[in-house]
């Protein structure tokens, strides 16, 4: 009797890690730890009976669920248990009246296959052992395809891409960290908002936003300081003015007196009781005191003119160390600008590659979404499997790349 193929993959890789993979499982597999298989079409079954050698064979169930042996024909086994199609097989003996009580051993020669299809490198059916899990499927289908412009990485390339990656993010993070800063030197603000330095666990990016906080700081520290020395300067200005004003008042007391002394000396002159000498001494010093006059007078401009500049300075000071931080902030935002492009781009080819990013900024690859049909009381259910899902005879594992948003 002609026996339809049992499914194969071709080549003896697939044969080897199959092998492989069930030599390294642990435990007794699933037919000690679970209820047994029921049989199904395509399942192929080895029947052998003990009182006639010559019936011995490996058969499948057909589309109608039925097996065919010879002299007694089909037997319907499907839906059942080994041990019901055993039974079914001595009942078939005995109502053929060909052995009355016959001993028959049924096992499964071949169960029949599962289909694995979607993003893996080899679609199609693949025989199926007990115990064999979605990560074994996996490994039997050839591994995931990532698609058009994706495959493995090599590892070099992982190195290099996971480099490039972790320090394009690093230096995003120094990016906010400097905006952050500048953001709170413009305010005026001795706290800054920096980012979290604790993303990916990094030391360094701690470091960088605590030397930022010390920069700020002592910025900070360094504009007050220099306020505060233009204010004492401006203090001690207005206190000049108001010395000078009082010197003023008093020269021009002395000068008011000085001219009544030399007016009156000179009509003394005139009326001969005093001396040509003594006239000219109080002009002498009347002299004087207008040259005291006038210097005062210049003091006080030159002082009035000191505190013009410094509350100059003391609102340019402002105004400069705005201009700058502005400056510094706007470079700093188109920095950020170009950081944040560059590690848009590099998360594409990575999502093309089948890298995703971890929790601590790291690369590794994407895991796929595994669903598996299968045919349960005659009805299909869908289930979301884990890579630790065992797989049944029949099923049908649809697989996908599962792409996370990228925000």
């Amino acid at each position: 009797m002609h026996r339809p193929p049992i499914p194969r993959r071709r080549g003896p890789s697939g044969q080897l890690a199959l092998s492989l993979l069930l030599a390294a499982m642990p435990g007794p597999g699933r037919a000690q730890d679970a209820a047994p298989l029921a049989v199904e079409r395509g399942d192929v079954l080895s029947v052998s009976v003990l009182e006639a050698p010559e019936l011995a064979r490996e058969t499948r169930v057909d589309a109608e669920g039925r097996i065919v042996l010879p002299e007694i024909g089909r037997v319907a086994v499907a839906g059942g248990t080994i041990d019901d199609a055993r039974r079914s097989i001595e009942a078939a003996l005995r109502a053929a009246d060909i052995i009355r009580s016959p001993t028959v051993i049924v096992e499964v020669a071949a169960y029949r296959p599962f289909y694995v299809g979607g993003a893996v490198a080899e679609q199609g059916a693949v025989p199926y052992e007990v115990g064999l899990t979605v990560r074994h499927a996996l490994l039997l289908a050839g591994g995931l395809d990532r698609g058009e412009g994706g495959g493995a990485l090599s590892p070099t390339e992982f190195i290099e891409m996971n480099a490039e990656w972790r320090a394009t993010t690093f230096a995003l993070f120094e990016v906010d960290s400097r905006v952050a800063r500048l953001q709170a030197e413009l305010e005026l603000r001795s706290d800054m908002a920096a980012p979290d330095a604790a993303e990916g666990g990094r030391d360094e990016a701690r470091a960088i936003a605590l030397l930022d906080a010390e920069l700020l700081s002592d910025r900070l520290a360094i504009r007050s300081a220099d306020q505060e020395h233009l204010r004492d300067l401006m203090a001690a200005v207005e206190f000049e003015l108001d010395v000078l004003a009082r010197q003023s008042a008093n020269l021009d007391e002395a000068a008011a007196l000085q001219r009544e002394d030399l007016e009156n000396a000179r009509q003394l002159l005139t009326s001969g009781l005093t001396s040509q000498p003594r006239v000219r001494e109080l002009e002498r010093e009347q002299l004087q005191l207008t040259r005291g006059q006038l210097d005062v007078q210049a003091y006080t401009a030159r002082a009035r003119q000191n505190v013009e500049t410094i509350g100059y300075e003391l609102e340019s000071a402002d105004r400069t160390m705005q201009i700058g931080v502005r400056a510094a902030l706007r470079d700093a935002t188109l920095e950020r600008a170009r950081l944040a492009a560059e590690l848009e781009t590099m998360a594409a080819r990575l999502v093309a590659a089948g890298i995703r990013l971890t929790d601590d900024a790291r690369l590794s690859p994407l895991d796929p979404s595994v669903r598996i049909h299968r045919r349960v009381g005659g009805q299909e259910v869908t289930l979301e499997a884990t890579m630790s899902t065992e797989i049944l005879p029949g099923d049908i594992l649809d697989v996908a790349i599962a792409v996370p948003p990228q925000g």
